[in-house]
């Protein structure tokens, strides 16, 4: 079955590909989009009543409309019913998890070309995938998240970042509210499309996510309780270590800070918050991959805190974007103590010292802005370096980072 069924799913992405469509002439294209397009009805946006946006579609049964709405239907049950199959084949567990040379394909067929659905149609997926993700046993992370999430991750950052995109040159194209209603639906869609990805990424890197596992998903026997309670098992640890899953995450994230929409923001950065620390430990100091990420932290992510910082359109978030910013600068930018020790003799091995930061890219970040002078910023530095660390107060360091990104904040533009 699996064989016909990956293919079936295939096949159904890959008709809103117009890469799918070689042969189709150019002024034609158009047409496939409209006809694959869906209609909605939705409150405060759509015209009239939901009976009468119901009662136009059954009207529209014997046009080219009514054609094109029964065609997508067709191509929609299909899609939504392999993935009902797909989730109950999971159901199978062990079987179904371990089955040998199932990831790669699984995730090709299900995710390869997934950017190219519509968002309500993509959200559809994604909530078929969190599911499918939930259920892997600990055993089989490795064999089975590794292609799945690598190719989910990067086909949620390329759609989100595109259709935010799209809605920023029709809004710069738009003159004098000209399709007004059909902007405003296509970017309450994408909301929900992004609201649900990073709640996702959030789901996966919740620190209690697996204490909740074994407080309220059901198990199917006691090895199953055995397996979630050993540290080694935790979904999160093996998504921060893995650095084919966590690159595509991370990217997704520091492009997620950006997005105009204040729900994600807030859950993104919060999510980030909570990973950062993960990387400033001693064990990782002097790993090249933990290295690596600090890097990227240190400065895209960064760079995206502050551009959300910047834009007034956040101004109402702008506490949780400062707290971001600040447990990247103490993680990572200030120097950490490190205290004496003593043999058992009693005599000191070695005494008091602070080792300099993880890295120089923050500090450097942060002199690059306008306005920015190195006596402002090391000042802030030595401040937050007396706030208790990542888990000291954050009301005093988002304080701190408010004060000193005063000229560059953005404001309501109310």
């Amino acid at each position: 079955v699996l064989p016909n069924l990956l293919r079936l799913v295939s096949y159904a992405h890959k008709l809103h590909d117009p890469r799918s469509w070689p042969d189709l002439p150019i002024e034609m294209q158009s047409i496939i989009s409209r006809v694959l397009q869906d209609r909605f009805w939705q409150a405060g946006i759509s015209g009239g009543t939901m009976n009468e946006f119901y009662a136009t579609v059954a009207m529209t049964k014997a046009s080219l409309e009514g054609f094109a709405s029964a065609t997508r239907g067709k191509i929609r049950n299909t899609r939504e019913t392999c993935y009902n199959i797909i989730y109950s084949m999971s159901r199978l567990g062990e079987a179904f998890y371990g089955y040998e040379g199932l990831s790669g394909p699984l995730a090709e067929a299900l995710f390869a070309s997934a950017s190219f659905l519509s968002p309500h149609n993509f959200s559809i997926l994604l909530d078929m995938a969190k599911r499918l993700i939930d259920d892997c046993p600990p055993s089989q992370y490795r064999h089975f998240l590794v292609p799945v999430l690598s190719t989910l991750f990067r086909q949620m950052d390329q759609k989100c970042s595109e259709e935010w995109a799209a809605i920023d040159r029709r809004k710069a194209a738009s003159t004098n509210g000209e399709d007004l209603t059909d902007e405003m639906r296509a970017e309450s869609i994408l909301r929900q499309l992004c609201y649900k990805s990073v709640m996702l990424v959030a789901s996966l890197l919740d620190p209690l996510r697996d204490q909740r596992a074994v407080e309220q998903q059901p198990l199917h026997n006691s090895d199953d309780l055995t397996a979630i309670n050993e540290p080694k098992s935790s979904l999160r640890n093996f998504l921060l270590s893995e650095l084919t899953i966590l690159e595509p995450l991370l990217l997704f994230c520091a492009h997620a800070i950006t997005y105009r929409d204040t729900r994600s923001n807030t859950i993104v950065t919060r999510t980030l918050r909570s990973v950062v620390p993960h990387f400033a430990t001693p064990e990782s100091r002097d790993d090249a991959t933990s290295t690596a990420i600090r890097e990227f932290i240190a400065s895209d992510v960064l760079k995206a805190a502050i551009t959300s910082l910047h834009d007034g359109y956040f101004a109402d978030v702008q506490k949780d974007t400062a707290g971001l910013i600040a447990t990247i600068w103490i993680a990572y930018g200030l120097p950490t103590h490190v205290a004496a020790t003593t043999g058992e003799d009693g005599l000191q091995i070695q005494p008091a010292h602070d080792r300099p930061p993880l890295t120089e890219s923050v500090r450097s970040l942060l002199l690059s802005l306008p306005g920015m002078t190195e006596q402002r910023v090391d000042a802030v530095g030595m401040k937050l370096g007396t706030t208790g660390g990542v888990t000291g107060s954050n009301r005093q360091q988002r304080a701190l980072i408010l004060v000193l990104m005063e000229g560059l904040r953005g404001v309501r533009i109310s």
